[in-house]
């Protein structure tokens, strides 16, 4: 490999690479954008409603008992897990109290982002370490590239995906990007 950049450096790179690829989509990000938030949940919300009334029921009259409690393990179980997709706006503060902050939106973030790819057909790799403004325009990208142990270039798990999107979508990386994610000549 030739990389002689920073790893600073390089996350910038990709980063400007992301953001001129989505300009295009400016307007299809901010037209479709509340419309993915809402078709999520209007399919999940009302299966989190009916979790959270079968468990509450459940705790009324199952809440304390001794011995076998599976009635009341398996329905805390799933409505933890459920929790995981309710919007932190929407989510009970227990639950919110038990989730690791970088967890907190992340999966019902993940359904929205995904509604977002389908309907404008922009690759999920590149729209999923984006976050937006209203009018459809990049604000924020996760760290792409960062400095590994000796200073290298480490790749977080958002950039492969990234680079090979848009290589896919025929978009002209610098040499030093692509590099990144070729295999070893062991193992060719």
């Amino acid at each position: 490999m030739s990389i002689t950049r920073s790893p600073e450096f390089l996350d910038a790179l990709l980063k400007a690479g992301i953001i001129e690829y989505l300009k295009g989509f400016k307007d299809d990000i901010a037209d479709n954008y509340e419309e993915s938030q809402q078709a999520f949940l209007d399919l999940f919300i009302p299966m989190w409603e009916a979790q959270k009334k079968l468990n509450d029921a459940v705790e009324m009259y199952y809440y304390g008992s001794v011995g076998n409690r599976s009635a009341m393990n398996a329905s805390q179980f799933a409505t933890n897990v459920m929790s995981i997709l309710v919007p932190v706006f929407m989510r009970p503060q227990r639950f919110i109290q038990e989730m690791p902050d970088e967890a907190k939106d992340q999966l019902a973030n993940q359904h929205v982002i995904h509604n977002l790819s389908e309907r404008t057909g922009i690759p999920l790799p590149l729209l999923l370490p984006t976050q937006f403004d209203e009018l459809g325009e990049v604000t924020e990208i996760h760290d792409l590239i960062v400095a590994g142990p000796d200073g290298e270039p480490f790749l977080t798990q958002w950039a492969v995906p990234a680079i090979a999107a848009l290589q896919e979508q025929d978009v002209q990386l610098p040499q030093e990007l692509a590099e990144l994610i070729w295999l070893p000549d062991s193992f060719v």
